[in-house]
């Protein structure tokens, strides 16, 4: 893999020592113009731009003699390349039995998300045309649909607010391709067309089209299929990332767009999967909102002084 960079060369290319080198290395890191994918002895870095191109070299580029720590338990180890820590083939066809076999499986496995929270705008007079029973203090009107599957809950209140809010917990939505993204549009297409029942809007001219409705929040998750053994003794952890970078806010002005972040086990049919999940609050066009979902850096770009 040409294109890497390293503190050395650096120091040969502009005459400058290692200490000089390596704090220009750290500075260009911080602003997310070079990554890294595992510590190494000297440490190598890659063009943040071409990331996807290298996870896909050093996944398709897998030593046959292993070298490394054992982390399968059959005896094989776990490979290194150039200087990088891989997974063996094994490895990435076996169930995770530790924490760590699953955090190397999450550089391979695709993003989801599920528990989706939308909203749109109706006319405060078509309210009336829901046939619901309003529910206690809010007089919100729920009607709950399955669609594909999963259960679509819908919610009409006074103000000509609607919301409509998609589980998908056990079935969640891949978003890492622009098929993916079609799949999605698609599926909002259908949740529109039971609003447009709900409200008799055969014309389609009271529910707006999803390109208009915002997302207000939405898990996005990677899950790792784990053994028995791990099932039964990982804890749930959750943590509150902005909590703690407001603790630290002199030495690091940042703050996280993922307002919660958990792992947990999650079961699925008759598979347990550690599940690596952040909560995403915002309130932005639901199309646009997948984007940067699909591209994390642009919308750390656009929220500056933000990190995942």
């Amino acid at each position: 893999m040409e294109k890497r960079i390293k503190f050395e060369h650096l120091q040969r290319r502009f005459g400058i020592d290692k200490e000089h080198a390596q704090r220009t290395i750290k500075w260009v890191v911080l602003k997310e113009c070079l990554f890294t994918l595992k510590r190494t002895n000297p440490q190598v870095y890659y063009p943040t731009s071409r990331s996807a191109e290298v996870k896909k070299f050093y996944s398709e580029n897998v030593l046959n003699d292993t070298t490394g720590i054992d982390t399968t338990g059959t005896g094989k180890k776990a490979l290194h390349k150039n200087g990088v820590f891989l997974s063996s083939d094994d490895l990435l066809k076996r169930k995770a039995d530790s924490l760590l076999e699953a955090l190397i499986l999450t550089h391979s496995s695709p993003r989801n998300i599920h528990n989706i929270h939308l909203e749109y705008s109706i006319p405060k007079r078509n309210y009336h045309d829901v046939e619901a029973v309003p529910q206690h203090r809010s007089n919100a009107k729920k009607i709950e649909y399955r669609i594909d599957g999963n259960i679509v809950k819908f919610l009409y209140y006074p103000t000509g607010t609607a919301t409509a809010t998609i589980a998908c917990t056990k079935s969640p939505f891949r978003i890492e391709t622009s098929d993916d993204e079609s799949e999605i549009h698609s599926y909002l297409g259908q949740v529109r067309a039971k609003s447009l029942e709900h409200l008799s809007d055969s014309r389609g001219s009271i529910v707006p089209k999803p390109s208009q409705w915002l997302l207000l929040e939405c898990d996005v998750n990677i899950d790792i299929e784990i053994t028995s053994t791990l099932q039964l003794a990982f804890p749930t952890i959750q943590i509150y990332p902005n909590v703690y970078v407001m603790q630290i806010h002199h030495k690091l002005p940042c703050r996280s767009f993922f307002s919660v972040l958990r792992m947990y086990v999650k079961s699925i049919e008759d598979k347990a999967f550690l599940r690596f999940e952040g909560l995403f609050s915002g309130n932005s066009p639901v199309f646009q909102t997948l984007q940067n979902l699909r591209y994390p850096r642009e919308l750390v770009n656009a929220n500056k002084g933000s990190v995942l």
